[in-house]
């Protein structure tokens, strides 16, 4: 019956809608990303399932939701580290509960433990409200340096830069980088796009259009001492600022 809970009508929650799929793994190879297509409606949450053969443990797992464009990571998990039940040959394992997001648009990368051998299967359940917001607000977020550094990361995970700036506090001149990935940036990497030239004392800034600068992985920032690879200069010299869309 519609909960009526501090005078507001609810509609009734849908009938579940469950889905399966297979899955197909090399011990320790990457597999690619899976969509989780065919879940249509009003869905809002879900609970993806895995049931694999007792040697897939520990395989991890990672799920990703498509928002405003950009494959955002909303989950990642160990299989031995989850809720699961087994028989002695299979485990059901309960990868993720996720609440929030829609049923669609939805992708599975899956690692295959080193003894993963056979194969096993994909169940999800999606289920929601009738007329409920399929997605989640979406708002952006902020960083900031706080004090001067030489590198640092905004995000471990898919991002669109909207806008970064900050001041070079150093007294020689540097090039500004932004790079695509997570931890350490490597010796003469590349950057993601142009760096900026920055001389002491001077501000900076990056601003794109409302749809942002995509980084497929995480976004890192640092000062090059040169402008096409990344060099370190050994000292803090920027503080930075930066507004960019993720969950």
């Amino acid at each position: 019956m519609p909960n009526t809970r501090q005078g507001n009508t609810h509609a009734p929650w849908s009938a579940p809608s469950y889905r399966k799929g297979r899955i197909f793994t090399q011990p320790g190879v990457d597999r690619p990303p899976q969509p989780l297509g065919g879940v249509t409606g009003t869905w809002n949450c879900c609970d993806v399932w895995l049931e694999v053969p007792d040697g897939w443990l520990p395989s991890e797992v990672w799920l990703y939701q498509e928002i405003d464009g950009v494959a955002v990571q909303v989950g990642h998990t160990v299989l031995s580290d989850c809720h699961y039940v087994t028989d002695g040959t299979t485990a059901q394992v309960l990868a993720f509960s996720v609440r929030g997001h829609p049923g669609t648009g939805w992708t599975m990368r899956i690692q295959g433990a080193t003894t993963a051998t056979g194969q096993g299967e994909i169940r999800w359940m999606c289920w929601g409200q009738d007329g409920a917001a399929e997605n989640p607000r979406i708002t952006p977020r902020r960083y900031d340096s706080g004090e001067l550094l030489e590198t640092d990361t905004i995000i471990e995970a898919p991002c669109k830069l909207i806008q970064l700036f900050g001041v070079n506090d150093s007294a020689a001149l540097v090039y500004v980088q932004l790079h695509d990935l997570i931890g350490a940036i490597p010796a003469l990497a590349a950057p993601a796009l142009a760096a900026l030239p920055v001389a002491a004392g001077q501000a900076f800034s990056y601003s794109f259009a409302e749809g942002g600068w995509r980084f497929e992985t995480g976004l890192v920032w640092a000062a090059s001492s040169t402008i096409d690879t990344y060099t370190a200069t050994g000292t803090d010299d920027l503080t930075v600022s930066a507004l960019y869309w993720s969950p």
